[in-house]
């Protein structure tokens, strides 16, 4: 029975090729379309969604009226987060982050690179976010002030199929032993740096952390992870409190996203 329709189905087509060959590229079209906003849907759907507890972690963003102009960016002081930890009891955690700007890496062979994917993280960072480890621990990182973890990608570009593990870098002044490997990261996630040093090696001395915590330097992004029961709204309200209070400018606003 089906080779008889299968015969007909042929004879159809060869005997009206023109509207067969329009209908066969239509139909193909479709499907590639309908493939392509799925693989797209799921794409956004997963996006940024690898942290255990993604549905409780917020970024905190700023706004700022200047004249007529609203200016919003992804970026907070150091003092906000520092602060918060003492007056908003809602948030469980804070993560936070610094790009380094592109300096120049000196390897133990004598190498430089220019490393446009540096950022200083909080002790913190890779417990809050989902990283795999393949070699290292976190806790080797969060213990010594002057770790570097690196991205398998990193890792091989730097010392090629070598271990990276326990080679020393120069960044800037100071010296950073490569203390933890991390998988690559997944194309679907915000973070794509490949190099991270501990938040508080960007400080050289005590009075120059003091100096960035009084001035109102957008340079942080901060991260925070609500308790279950809290209210996102009381959260934004109090930082902004808190931001208005060290600010010269009581128009400055924050946000969660």
């Amino acid at each position: 029975m089906w080779k008889n329709n299968f015969k007909i189905a042929l004879r159809n087509l060869l005997s009206n090729k023109v509207s067969s060959a329009i209908n066969l590229i239509g139909l193909s079209v479709g499907m590639a379309a309908a493939l392509l906003i799925f693989i797209w849907v799921q794409n956004e759907l997963t996006f940024d969604q690898n942290p255990n507890n993604a549905d409780r972690i917020y970024r905190i963003n700023s706004h700022w009226q200047d004249g007529e102009q609203m200016l919003n960016f992804g970026f907070v002081p150091l003092f906000l987060h520092e602060q918060a930890k003492d007056q908003i009891p809602e948030i469980e955690a804070y993560y936070v982050m610094r790009r380094a700007f592109a300096p120049l890496l000196k390897l133990d062979d004598g190498q430089l690179h220019e490393e446009k994917d540096l950022v200083y993280v909080s002790s913190n960072w890779f417990e809050g976010f989902d990283y795999t480890i393949l070699q290292g621990s976190v806790e080797s990182f969060k213990n010594n002030k002057f770790s570097i973890a690196l991205t398998e990608h990193q890792a091989q570009q730097y010392f090629g199929e070598a271990s990276a593990l326990g080679r020393q870098i120069r960044v800037d002044t100071n010296m950073y032993t490569v203390n933890l490997i991390l998988a690559n990261n997944p194309a679907n996630s915000s973070f794509q740096f490949n190099a991270f040093l501990p938040l508080e090696s960007s400080w050289k001395s005590i009075a120059e952390y003091e100096r960035d915590y009084r001035a109102a330097n957008y340079y942080y992004m901060t991260f925070i992870l609500s308790r279950p029961d809290a209210s996102l709204t009381n959260i934004d309200q109090k930082l902004e409190s808190i931001l208005a209070a060290q600010s010269e400018d009581d128009t400055d606003r924050t946000n969660l996203t």
